[in-house]
């Protein structure tokens, strides 16, 4: 399994601005404190995209084989699936609640809650869309190590006294396994 992957991240905002959308408060004041959680989940989730992003090329450089590549996008489905069971009831729980307002609210209210849906699922999407980077990068990485390499002819003379003390500087085991 690989070391050094780490999809946690802080979806606390995440959590308090799908409860806050939940609950029922003074109007005003609700609206007032729901559109500083939202601006609060917005800069989370763009913070936890740039993090993600930035763990997929940092793996992608890494030059990681096709399995370790499949066990990362393992843990990060893990993850994904921890948060989705934190977040998708109280989304589920805000989807009800708009379509039980229909138009008997006002339009602040259902954009409100509309757009906290939006950032809850907006955030589950991201480490599912990083599982599937991930599994594509495994797949090409599994398809190159298949293919067949060939040797092109060496043109002009070759130094093999050269030849064979840059191998054995490359790989000072082969020496000591020679020797014995």
């Amino acid at each position: 399994m690989p070391d050094g992957i780490e999809v946690s991240s802080d979806i606390g905002p995440i959590v308090e601005l799908v409860a806050l959308a939940h609950s029922e408060g003074a109007r005003e004041d609700g609206f007032a404190r729901l559109r500083n959680q939202q601006a609060k989940g917005q800069a989370a989730l763009e913070q936890y995209a740039k993090q993600l992003n930035g763990l997929y090329e940092d793996i992608a450089r890494s030059g990681h084989n096709a399995d370790w590549l499949n066990d990362a996008a393992d843990i990060v489905r893990r993850s994904e699936e921890s948060q989705r069971e934190r977040l998708r009831p109280a989304i589920e729980a805000l989807k009800q609640k708009l379509a039980a307002y229909g138009a008997s609210r006002d339009a602040e209210a259902c954009r409100l809650i509309a757009e906290s849906i939006a950032v809850g699922e907006a955030w589950l999407s991201l480490p599912a869309a990083l599982h599937k980077r991930l599994s594509q990068l495994a797949a090409a990485r599994r398809i190159a190590a298949q293919q067949t390499r060939r040797a092109r002819p060496v043109e002009g003379e070759v130094d093999y006294g050269g030849l064979t003390r840059e191998i054995i500087a490359r790989y000072p085991n082969i020496l000591k396994a020679l020797a014995e």
